[in-house]
């Protein structure tokens, strides 16, 4: 789900780092977020880090029990979205930054017809959100 490829349009222009992630894998992935509880689950995964969060302070912070919790987790993990590792008694899940940044890439490859622009406004929510103002971290 992560690799990339050079690609080219129907102009033969290059497009270099095209994401080689499938429709079939992006549909999957799509489905998997397009539910109110995987959603909150993901989102507290992407807020957690890195380093991830254990199952069941996972679970509260979805306010989800852990049953429910544990099943909507397995349908993320099988579409790549995030992965999980014993630490002792605690399973710690986290995000797949990697495939998260595929999954974007693909939904945006070719975006605003080459107009930059309209996809300027999405870039600076961003920077003001992760508290990067012109390209100078916080």
């Amino acid at each position: 789900m992560t690799k990339t490829k050079a690609t080219s349009d129907t102009r033969g222009t290059a497009h270099p780092a095209t994401p080689a992630l499938s429709e079939d894998r992006a549909v999957q992935a799509l489905a998997a977020i397009a539910h109110n509880g995987r959603l909150r689950l993901l989102r507290a995964l992407i807020q957690a880090g890195d380093h991830g969060i254990a199952a069941g302070q996972l679970a509260e912070t979805a306010g989800i029990n852990l049953t429910t919790a544990s099943a909507q987790l397995l349908v993320l993990r099988n579409a790549g979205l995030v992965s999980k590792r014993r630490d002792g008694r605690q399973i710690i899940y986290r995000a797949h930054y990697r495939n998260l940044q595929a999954l974007l890439s693909y939904l945006m490859f070719d975006c605003c017809a080459g107009q930059a622009a309209i996809c300027d406004p999405l870039s600076q929510a961003l920077r003001v959100q992760t508290g990067e103002v012109l390209g100078v971290p916080a």
